[in-house]
């Protein structure tokens, strides 16, 4: 019994709708379930590195209160402060945690300190926490300083808390009883050492870090807006430090950012630490595993969704197919004779019985020629096969003679000149009035034209899917109608955000309007264009490319799309600008070289002549350079090198050019000047900038400079070599004259920073 149409209609949504859903609630719930682990996974971070900065600055707190109590129990009754300020001293080179320490009395005043400024220097500490009881070698913790130290800062309040980025200190005590007197310290703990180590674990945009005491008062922040000596009391408050030390849970800031935070509280002192860390970025990688998944997921329903339509309309055209055929069985032999389709009728072992004009026409073949014959005879071995599979499925029919599970098959046919063609057979079994299979209906169509033009399609996707150059196809108004997956990953586009748009998302701005235009020119005359263009990538990124355009046209000449293939040339431009760094700069001070000097001074030369000005060139020497090389090694002399470089290039005029010709030896082009007493400022400058000290860690390196001078235009007339040889025999003189000072060619003139502002003659 054949379905009725309405029924298999109601059947194919029902189970098509049935399969979208059931898809897009696995996707959902694949989607929630991920974001669940990667929110689960956030809060376990953020309890992690809590866990991590808590123990870092409960253990330095400790470090701090046994060094204290060492202390205390050694010095208290000791009446020698400045031995006490040594061993305080002694103590703070290796505690890069704290900044300073200091003995107070009873009263908080400060009687010794390894920071002498803060003698004389009352510090109140009844607030610090604990507050009570005042046990003698307890530690306790103060509200945040704003300073360097107690002589100079000042405590931060909720209503006056320290600036963003303005130095400051955490404040601790401890005191200790020897039976006699009663001694205190007062230690400045140093918040940037636990902040660095925070920085080492912990990016800005990751998340931050907050300690705060019991009463709420913010000691330490590593995020860029938060003022130590804020109050969170409120938020200390809802943590419920007398019930639990530490937990984790999403929460909103006032700020509006969702974080996950989590927060434990020290084992040992009135302190809790609590990890914010932002839930956007956590939740990054999830929103990556999104896309992926839906961009696999979309276009596989939608694929799906397209191919159910087709087999339905497919299947839908296959009953009317069978409907036909059922009538054609009915119908005389002219019908048949006039078909415009090939018809063959074979009995049960498939030999030919009686074929239609429309199948000479498509085989070549005359009745007489083939009727008697089998019909694999015409057929290729693999068709053979494929007709033979397809026999049960012919044998069993409805109550109307209709096979149950009657499709065609595609199969090669050997036509009677040799030529193979690909046709299309629906067979149809014939039954007797008894319903005894009695032989077969066979319908052929050459459908060769097609299965070429299949094989087409599926090449031209094959190579525009796999090619490894990026392809963009846009209509001929200029809209982008596909891309491939190589257009993707080099631009950084989607396929969806590149469809419909104009090629110009990608323009750089690098090339100018005359640059497009001679382009299209291009185009439009020859039909192609081909050469190098600068674009840009969706992040922002230049992105160099060799491009070819091509414009695909009708049969009558009018453009119909535009195919556009480019590769990606930025690491071959990358490497050039390198190789061009690399030939015109010192690689050590990245300076100007002994090339590019060259190239300037000649353009120099060039443009002072046509303004009718000077230009000086000044040959600069170190002096006392090699005695650094040999005292401190070469690393050193590097680093002295690179110092110096920059703060003379510092000193030079906007325009003027400092090279390096190599080793401490430096050449400055001074442009623009009126006469020569014009360059006295800037010689005095130079002079000044290489003799300023340079500090390496506890290293403080000091050389000078001798400069020899010349000018440029001179009575005759002498190139770029002589000046620079010229300049070099001055610069000799200025050395011979004491160094530390420069000569003048020619003059016989030479002056020290002191006489700088005596005039040349």
């Amino acid at each position: 019994m054949t379905t009725p149409p309405r029924q298999l209609r109601q059947a194919f949504f029902f189970v098509l709708t049935l399969f979208v859903g059931g898809m897009v609630a696995i996707t959902a719930y694949t989607l929630w379930r991920l974001r669940s682990d990667a929110v689960a996974n956030g809060l376990e971070v953020s309890a992690m590195h809590t866990r991590v900065f808590e123990e870092l600055l409960t253990q330095n707190l400790q470090t701090t209160e046994l060094i204290a109590a060492n202390i205390l129990a050694r010095e208290a009754s000791t009446p020698d402060t400045s031995h006490i300020e040594a061993s305080f001293d002694a103590i703070l080179r290796r505690t890069p945690f704290l900044r300073s320490i200091s003995l107070i009395d009873p009263n908080g005043g400060i009687v010794a300190s390894s920071n002498p400024a803060n003698l004389g220097k009352t510090v109140p500490t009844e607030r610090f926490l604990p507050v009570a009881p005042h046990v003698p070698g307890s530690l306790r913790i103060g509200a945040p300083w704003v300073g360097r130290d107690f002589a100079n800062g000042r405590p931060a309040t909720a209503t006056a808390p320290a600036a963003p980025d303005a130095p400051g200190f955490v404040p601790i005590t401890q005191s200790m009883s020897n039976g006699l007197r009663t001694a205190g310290l007062l230690i400045a703990v140093n918040p940037d050492y636990f902040l660095n180590h925070v920085a080492q674990k912990l990016e800005p945009e990751e998340g931050t870090v907050k300690v705060l005491s019991y009463d709420g008062t913010l000691l330490i922040s590593s995020d860029s807006g938060d003022r130590p000596g804020m109050s969170y009391r409120e938020v200390v408050r809802r943590l419920r430090l007398a019930e639990t030390e530490s937990g984790r849970f999403e929460q909103t800031l006032d700020n509006g950012k969702a974080v996950l935070t989590a927060f434990r509280a020290s084992r040992l002192y009135p302190i809790v630490v609590m990890t914010h860390m932002d839930r956007d970025f956590t939740l990054s990688h999830w929103q990556r595993e999104a896309k992926v998944l839906l961009a696999i997921v979309i276009p596989t329903l939608l694929a799906i969704v397209i191919l159910a339509a087709f087999f339905y309309h497919r299947q839908m055209q296959l009953a009317a197919q069978r409907s036909e055929v059922q009538r054609l069985q009915r119908v005389n032999a002219t019908v048949f004779d006039f078909s415009a389709e090939g018809i063959l009728i074979t009995d049960l072992a498939t030999r030919i019985i009686s074929i239609n004009a429309s199948c000479t026409r498509i085989t070549g073949y005359q009745p007489s020629e083939v009727i008697g014959r089998h019909l694999y005879d015409l057929l290729t071995d693999e068709g053979a096969v494929v007709c033979e599979e397809n026999l049960p499925q012919l044998q069993t029919a409805d109550e109307h003679g209709v096979p149950v599970n009657e499709a065609p098959i595609e199969v090669k046919l050997r036509c009677k000149d040799g030529k193979l063609i690909w046709t299309e057979i629906l067979s149809t079994p014939e039954w007797d009035a008894y319903g005894a299979l009695t032989g077969y209906h066979r319908i052929c169509r050459n459908i060769t034209e097609r299965k070429q033009n299949e094989d087409k399609i599926r090449l031209a996707a094959s190579v525009f899917t796999h090619a490894s150059e990026g392809i963009l196809i846009a209509s001929s108004e200029g809209r982008i109608i596909d891309v491939n997956d190589a257009f993707c990953r080099i631009t950084g586009f989607s396929r969806e955000e590149a469809l419909g748009k104009n090629p110009n998302i990608l323009k750089s701005g690098r090339q100018g309007k005359a640059f497009y235009a001679a382009m299209w020119r291009e185009l439009a005359a020859n039909g192609h264009w081909h050469g190098e263009i600068w674009n840009r990538r969706k992040d922002g990124a230049l992105l160099a490319e060799i491009l070819t355009i091509s414009a695909v046209r009708d049969p009558s000449g009018r453009v119909q799309q535009y195919v556009a293939l480019f590769s990606d040339i930025t690491p071959l431009k990358e490497h050039e600008r390198e190789l061009e760094r690399i030939a015109h700069f010192d690689a050590l001070t990245n300076l100007p070289n002994r090339v590019l000097l060259a190239d300037r001074l000649h353009q120099a030369m060039s443009q002072e002549q046509r303004r009718g000005q000077k230009l000086a060139v000044v040959f600069v020497d170190l002096d006392g350079f090699k005695a650094v090389n040999d005292t401190f090694g070469h690393e050193a002399g590097d680093q002295l090198l690179i110092a110096v470089a920059t703060r003379m290039k510092q000193a030079l005029r906007e325009g003027d050019t400092l090279a390096r010709l190599g080793g401490d030896e430096f050449v400055a082009v001074l442009l623009d000047l009126d006469n020569a007493e014009t360059s006295m400022p800037t010689l005095t400058r130079l002079l000044a900038a290489a003799a300023e000290p340079v500090h390496l860690g506890d290293i403080e390196l000091q050389v000078s400079a001798s400069l020899g001078v010349t000018f440029f235009p001179q009575a005759g007339e002498i190139d770029a070599d002589q000046l620079l040889r010229q300049a070099d025999q001055a610069m000799y003189q200025a050395k011979l004259a004491g160094k530390n000072r420069f000569h003048v060619f020619g003059t016989g003139y030479a002056a020290s920073p002191m006489r700088a502002s005596n005039t040349v003659s």
